[in-house]
């Protein structure tokens, strides 16, 4: 996603998300939660280059944001979830091909196993500011963790985090391969029965 930065009179990197459908994509609600109309921002997919057009990108613009009705209700990250509607265009909305294909979703009585290696993907910081966006499209590979794993303080360097019980977790425990500032909303991708 992009969102239009007025200082720089331009779209700029935004947050991550995931195509669901042919005219909807889940994000994280906070990532949307303060944009101030549906238009200041676009939905870029089949990107790869972040600062170059690629030749399967296809832009779409939003038609509404749906943000879960209790977002930080219980916390400051309690259903941080949101979906956004694309704008059809002709008779469609996003046009897959092989660059672009909507997520798995899985079935509802699915449980995440602890161990279980996901990848997350996305643009993130590759240093602490936010002008070291990765260049390229970058995938990392990482096990999902227990809740109670994910509620030590040592997992988040001494900080106490609010994990709900709702929540997934997942990273490496020792740190450096992980998602970044940037990659918010991004998907967080399991393989189940190899698909």
């Amino acid at each position: 996603m992009q969102a239009y930065s007025r200082e720089r009179r331009m779209y700029i990197h935004h947050c991550g998300g995931a195509v669901v459908g042919d005219r909807l994509v889940l994000t994280a609600a906070h990532c949307v939660a303060n944009l101030e109309r549906p238009d200041s921002m676009r939905l870029v997919v089949g990107k790869h280059t972040l600062r170059t057009k690629d030749k399967h990108e296809r832009v779409y613009k939003p038609e509404r944001i749906i943000i879960h009705p209790q977002f930080r209700k219980d916390g400051p990250h309690s259903n941080d979830i949101a979906l956004i509607k694309v704008k059809a265009s002709s008779e469609s909305g996003i046009d897959f091909n092989s660059f672009v294909q909507p997520i798995c979703l899985p079935e509802n009585s699915l449980t995440p196993q602890e161990g279980e290696w996901c990848t997350v993907t996305g643009w993130g910081a590759q240093k602490r500011d936010s002008d070291s966006l990765s260049p390229v499209l970058r995938a990392a590979s990482v096990p999902l963790l227990s809740q109670h794993t994910c509620r030590q303080a040592d997992v988040y360097g001494g900080r106490v985090q609010s994990i709900l019980d709702s929540m997934l977790c997942a990273g490496l425990l020792e740190g450096g391969v992980d998602a970044c500032g940037g990659d918010s909303g991004g998907p967080l991708a399991c393989q189940e029965d190899g698909m």
